[in-house]
């Protein structure tokens, strides 16, 4: 699928995912003991003045690429150059700062690779074995229904995200489940690029959770870490559920009303 459809397909999701956690949090504030406001708060023109060169920043980068004035390669060679110039204007560049970026990069660009690389050769090993098709025949035997079918993929997605990482459900599962998904018709009026940028969506939303979700959650530890000690890991498994059933509620709606999704394409 073009990468930029994807990008576009993602901003209705996303821009939902934030309305509901946004509610979420103004009903829960409410019913939270008022704390004393901070002396010398910004004022909003100060707050735009800090965040808009990192929101001009972010706004260019995918602008560029849902515009088609860049590939994905492009732009990330223009957000690199962006964020280079805002380090400028916060005057925190200097050749520390280049060097650990540089670390950062090779070290994550390499990870990702060795994941690929291993995804890739279990995939064709996978598939030569006729692993795929035991895998689909495992999926319609539940039934043949195009809904039933997804329901079941999604499933399978939302429970190994408890044990797994993202990205290894991506790179293995996404080549099995996807020619499955595109033989399919919902009976929605999507079908090729189009079907596949909202099953593409559907995953990423679904994915989501395995960030959440326990004992893998990658940001319950990150909290936990961000915390210094002063929440125990069974107050953050309880305060997480409320936004894992928001995740869900929102995938629900992208299957009932797919133009959250195609709605820019």
């Amino acid at each position: 699928t073009p990468v930029p459809d994807m990008f576009a397909g993602a901003i209705g999701p996303g821009l939902l995912l934030v309305a509901v956690y946004g509610i979420l949090v103004a009903i829960r504030a409410r019913t939270l003991p008022r704390a004393p406001r901070p002396e010398g708060r910004a004022s909003p023109l100060r707050l735009l003045l800090d965040l808009g060169p990192l929101l001009s920043l972010i706004v260019i980068v995918l602008g560029s690429i849902i515009a088609g004035y860049a590939t994905p390669t492009e732009a990330s060679g223009l957000g690199a150059f962006g964020a280079i110039l805002v380090a400028l204007l916060y005057r925190r560049f200097d050749l520390s700062v280049i060097m650990d970026a540089a670390r950062q990069t090779v070290t994550t660009t390499s990870m990702v690779l060795l994941v690929m690389i291993g995804a890739t050769c279990f995939s064709a090993v996978f598939k030569a074995v006729g692993g795929d098709d035991m895998v689909e025949t495992a999926i319609t035997a539940f039934g043949t229904e195009p809904l039933t079918v997804l329901a079941v993929v999604m499933g399978a997605i939302f429970l190994l995200g408890f044990v797994l990482d993202w990205l290894e459900i991506t790179l293995i599962l996404m080549p099995i489940f996807a020619p499955i998904v595109a033989g399919l018709d919902f009976g929605n009026g999507l079908t090729g690029d189009a079907l596949l940028v909202w099953f593409g969506i559907l995953v990423a939303v679904n994915l989501q959770t395995s960030f959440l979700t326990p004992p893998f959650g990658f940001s319950l530890f990150y909290l936990r870490g961000a915390a210094a000690g002063q929440l125990t890991t069974t107050d953050i498994y309880k305060g997480v559920l409320p936004f894992i059933l928001l995740q869900l509620l929102v995938l629900g709606l992208i299957i009932a009303f797919p133009v959250i999704v195609t709605g820019l394409l």
